[in-house]
């Protein structure tokens, strides 16, 4: 039997550029970011899909909504851990 799932996807952009010659700070600032990042996910019981880097920047693509942290109010949950990541983004620069 099929289920349909209402699931919630969130896309967050990091500004911060990433190249291999870069210095140890840079990389201590990302992974400052995607620990927090996953900290606030793991709060509102979402789930880190994909961390991307490229020459652009960084993307997080995280859901919500998926088994087993399926909940009713999954983009309320989505639209809070946005505001808390924004937060966290904000003291990078």
């Amino acid at each position: 039997m099929a289920e349909l799932r209402t699931v919630t996807v969130l896309f967050v952009n990091i500004d911060v550029k990433y190249e291999a010659q870069d210095d140890a700070a840079t990389a201590k600032t990302l992974q400052f970011a995607v620990v927090g990042m996953q900290a606030v996910l793991s709060k509102f019981e979402g789930t880190v899909r994909q961390f991307i880097i490229d020459d652009k920047g960084g993307v997080l693509i995280a859901a919500f909504g998926l088994p087993p942290l399926s909940h009713e109010d999954d983009p309320q949950r989505a639209v809070e851990a946005a505001m808390e990541i924004k937060k966290i983004l904000e003291t990078l620069k």
